[in-house]
């Protein structure tokens, strides 16, 4: 006599679940790879672009014919964001010192006989902080040996765009022997994150505008 255990029916795989079991052990499987690919093209772009921006200046020496490979890469890089999109957006969070940048407002003040030297000083490292968890980011232009250019904002991370939205809240220029002067803030904007790892971090603003930073630590306050 056959036991109840084996012959009942609603304990009898069916072929259609079969298939579905089969089918969604493929769908995870494809999806396991497909990320491990973009994670190893996503690491391959960022080490050409470091070797395309290593002698650059940070930007301020970029060629055209640079530029225009740099974009190549900076397209992929979005293509591949938007497939496989910042999962922790507190991956963002530290203190990031400027690599290379295309914003036209920093070339001009860190360039040789740019802004800086015109002011009778030089640019010396310039850092960003994003601390999302207390809505904060800070620019920081350093003018040694105690000058330097700060700009506030409040910033927030928006889960439906994948982007971060910042708006100024104010500015200041710290001069030799401790003295501040407070400048009015001006504008807000978004940017994305292309690239992010626990070195290095690419960033595309609203403008068009990139931006490679290097992690030097947790967020800290200039």
């Amino acid at each position: 006599m056959r036991s109840l255990s084996a012959s009942h029916p609603c304990q009898r795989t069916t072929p259609f679940v079969r298939k579905q079991t089969r089918t969604a052990t493929k769908t995870q499987i494809g999806s396991l790879f497909g990320g491990i690919t973009a994670n190893k093209r996503k690491k391959e772009l960022m080490m050409d672009i470091l070797s395309v921006v290593e002698n650059s200046e940070r930007g301020t020496l970029t060629s055209q014919q640079d530029m225009k490979l740099l974009r190549g890469f900076f397209s992929e890089l979005g293509d591949i964001a938007a497939s496989d999109p910042l999962q922790n957006p507190s991956a963002v969070n530290g203190t990031w010192k400027l690599l290379w940048t295309s914003e036209k407002e920093i070339l001009f003040i860190i360039k040789k006989n740019g802004l800086a030297n015109w002011c009778g000083t030089e640019s010396g490292n310039v850092y960003q902080v994003i601390d999302l968890n207390k809505n904060r980011l800070q620019n920081c232009i350093e003018f040694p040996p105690e000058g330097a250019f700060i700009v506030d904002s409040f910033i927030e991370y928006d889960s439906e765009s994948k982007r971060c939205s910042f708006e100024f809240q104010g500015a200041r220029l710290r001069v030799p022997n401790n003295r501040e002067f407070t400048l009015p803030p001006v504008g807000k904007s978004t940017f994305k994150t292309l690239f992010v790892d626990s070195k290095y971090r690419i960033a595309e603003d609203a403008r068009g505008d990139f931006l490679i930073v290097e992690r030097v630590g947790p967020p800290r306050v200039f």
